[in-house]
Formats: structure tokens, C-alpha cells, sequence
């Protein structure tokens, strides 16, 4: 579709249900692309080799499956998957293989859903410096060898909060330990 056009920095996607594959096949230049909610379908590497692409928001989109190198070898750090696509059954192997993404929203996937599949993001052995973000914002990641998934630790700084009486630091300490057990 718009294969190698060097000089195409922005698209608006209307009207179309279906981004094929290699749709932006090392479109160097493209820098930003905007969706209908009418897409269902999404080829493989489809935004192979767009370096200056850094964000992919699909969360618009009503897409179950991210497919084979959807961002290999591009500038995207950063993507957000939508609600449709909520198992991770959805996501191949070689989804994210020769990228430099750092973040993965999952918008249709909770921390339960994350907790009780946490060892199917096995397949992601080899992206291990990838965050995958559930739909409450709780950071997962991969364990160091690759195997399993985990919430990821945020170190906080804090202050005792007095509130009515309550010390509201306690509070969410007692959140937390609940939280990590569940893990």
C-alpha cells in the first residue's frame, strides 16, 4: 500500500477495516498515523522499518491480534493495545522480535488475567527489557532469565500522611503486601 514511500511523515487511516501487510514497510519518514475504530485487521510487519515512528496507539482500533514483526526493526518505544485484544493468545511469538519497544499497554488484559497467565509471556523470553503495562497501570515484567512474569518494583519515597486519624502510609502499605501476594 505505501511500501518504502519515503517522503510520507503522516496518515489518516478512514474508512478501512484492514491495514495489510507491510502497509508501512520502511517508511523512514512517517512520524505519526491516526486510526478509525473500524479497524479489525492488522498484517505483519506492517510498521516494519518506520524508524521515526516512536508511539503506536491502536487502543482505538478493534483489533484481537498483534501480528509478526509489527515493529521490527522501527524508532517505537511505546504501544498501546486495545480492549479487544484481551489474551495473550492474541499477541505471536514474534510479535514485538527486532524492536525497541519499552512499553506495552495492554488495555484488555487486568492484573488477574496477568497473575493467573503470568507464565505465557514465556514467549517473550528474549524482549525481558520490555514493561508490559496491564488496564489498571500495574507494571509487569518478564523475570531476568525470561521466564514468567512479575509486577515490576517502584521504589517510593515516603511520608507518613495523617488523614482524620488515619495514617494513610499504613494503608497503602497494607495494599501493596495484599497486592504482591497475589502474584
Amino acid at each position: 500500500m505505501f511500501y518504502g514511500c519515503a517522503n510520507l511523515s503522516q496518515v489518516t487511516c478512514r474508512s478501512t477495516n484492514t491495514l495489510p501487510s507491510q502497509c508501512f514497510y520502511n517508511n523512514a519518514s512517517l512520524t505519526s498515523i491516526a486510526y478509525s475504530n473500524d479497524i479489525t485487521s492488522i498484517g505483519y510487519q506492517c510498521f516494519y522499518g518506520c524508524t521515526r515512528l516512536t508511539k503506536l496507539d491502536l487502543s482505538k482500533t478493534r483489533i484481537a491480534s498483534i501480528p509478526n514483526g509489527i515493529v521490527g526493526n522501527s524508532g517505537v518505544t511505546e504501544i498501546v493495545l486495545p480492549a479487544t485484544l484481551s489474551s495473550i493468545t492474541g499477541l505471536d511469538i514474534n510479535s514485538f522480535r527486532d524492536s525497541q519497544l519499552k512499553s506495552v499497554k495492554l488495555m484488555g488484559m487486568s492484573d488477574e488475567y496477568m497473575t493467573a497467565n503470568k507464565d505465557k509471556f514465556n514467549r517473550f523470553g528474549a524482549a525481558h527489557n520490555i514493561d508490559f503495562v496491564s488496564s489498571s497501570n500495574t507494571v509487569w515484567q518478564l523475570n531476568s532469565n525470561g521466564i514468567g512474569l512479575k509486577p515490576k518494583l517502584v521504589y517510593v519515597i515516603s511520608i507518613a500522611i495523617e488523614y482524620n486519624g488515619d495514617n494513610i502510609l499504613r494503608k497503602m502499605y497494607n495494599d501493596i503486601t495484599r497486592f504482591c501476594s497475589m502474584v
